[in-house]
This record gives structure tokens, sequence and C-alpha cells, in this order.
């Protein structure tokens, strides 16, 4: 179904397990009847150093947490059925998904969207403006700032 292991495997054991814990929603995408696609998000911060906040024109962000800790919302997990690559679903999904940080940044305060991209999907990621901000393990942290969502 989706590609990359992680995704197929966070989608089938672990996005039920967290809905019900509360921490995590998962939304679902379905064409013609078929699950097609999912995003799941929840509440996080990012820590953005000051030469990072610098360098990406951020450096009039402020945040009401110590440390250079800044509110966001996790892109968790992101999966496109691979049968379904070439209908441009991704960008359905995020379309979904800034969607719902706008909304959610309406209610609660939020500077960043932020994701944990694979190897594999940091030019996806970055068509949509997110910048790097480090390295963690074999993932890439992006932020994309909440003011520079382009829908």
């Amino acid at each position: 179904m989706f590609r990359q292991f992680k995704v197929n495997y966070f989608l089938k054991e672990e996005a039920l397990v967290l809905q019900e814990s509360g921490s995590c929603r998962t939304h679902l995408l379905y064409y013609d009847s078929k699950l097609v696609g999912y995003c799941s998000l929840f509440a996080d911060y990012v820590n953005i150093v000051k030469s990072k906040r610098e360098s990406a024109g951020w450096e009039s962000t402020r945040s009401p947490m110590p440390e250079q800790h800044y509110p966001s919302i996790r892109l968790h997990y992101i999966g496109v059925d691979s049968r379904y690559r070439e209908m441009n679903l991704g960008h359905i999904l995020m379309l979904m998904v800034f969607d719902m940080c706008i909304e959610v940044s309406r209610i609660v305060g939020i500077n960043f969207i932020v994701v944990e991209a694979m190897e594999s999907s940091v030019d996806f990621f970055k068509k949509y403006s997110f910048e790097p901000v480090k390295r963690y393990n074999e993932l890439l942290i992006m932020a994309l700032k909440k003011e520079d969502i382009d829908v």
C-alpha cells in the first residue's frame, strides 16, 4: 500500500492507539471509496537556534517558551498509497494540513508547522517552503513558519 515501511506501519499499528489516547489525530483521504492517503498531526514545540532563525528570516518570531522553543504543530506522518502517487494527492493532503493548522492557530497560538522528514521526502517538503532546522538521526527536522503557508 504505502511504499515506506514506517509510514505503512504507523497507519496500521499506531495511529488508532494514539488517536484513542488523544495524543495524535490521523485524517484519512479517500478516492472512489478507497483509502488513498492520510496525515497525522499533534501539538509540539520546535527548538530553533538564533543563527537558524536569522538565516531563515524568522528573527522576529517570539515564543512564550524559554530556550528557543516555539509552539508548533507536528506533521507526524503523511502518506499516499503508491498506486495513486501520480494523482497529486500529496498536494491535496498538504492543503488539508495547512487548512487544519490555520484553523487551530485561531484557537491556540503556534509559530511553526514541523516535520521530521525522511531523506526520500525532503524535496517534497521543500516545495512547500519547509526549511531544514537540524538533523535527528536519519531524519531531517524541517519547519515552516505559519505566516509563510501558501494555500
